[in-house]
């Protein structure tokens, strides 16, 4: 159950945003520094979030990318779908292409189990949740844009 490059790149952009929520939009190049986002890649990311509603952009002086919503409104399920994520519930851990109830593998219970995890997390948590971490001291350069 591991997120694609896509959705892990969704996720730093977005917690970037939640964490610099009360300074006004954030410059796309600003973004691409502050999270290691390629510019094309984050480019193609931030159309995503904007298309879903997530993310609102200006152009021009003062233009940006900010959240259109305070970040305790916005779920990660919603950051998911934004990008159009999918956990494999069909997939089958032990490469027999898909297996059911019907016919499990081996891991069918246990890989269940964990892609249901995986979405109650992603339903439960929220941006603000980015926001309250306790390593947030040392990712202050997020904020003050310092490399270290």
């Amino acid at each position: 159950m591991i997120l694609n490059q896509t959705a892990e790149y969704a996720f730093r952009a977005m917690a970037c945003l939640a964490i610099c929520h009360n300074e006004g939009p954030l410059r796309a190049s600003d973004l691409s520094e502050k999270t290691n986002i390629p510019p094309f890649y984050l480019s193609k990311v931030m159309r995503r979030l904007v298309v879903a509603g997530l993310v609102g952009s200006q152009r021009g002086r003062g233009g940006g990318f900010h959240l259109m919503r305070a970040p305790a409104t916005i779920r990660f399920a919603e950051i998911l779908d934004a990008i159009d994520y999918r956990s494999d519930h069909g997939r089958c851990a032990f490469g027999f292409g898909q297996c059911s109830e019907h016919l499990p593998c081996p891991l069918h219970d246990t890989w269940r189990r964990l892609q249901g995890s995986f979405d109650m997390w992603a339903q439960e948590h929220t941006l603000a949740d980015a926001t309250e971490s306790e390593y947030l001291e040392q990712l202050g350069r997020i904020k003050s844009g310092d490399p270290e």
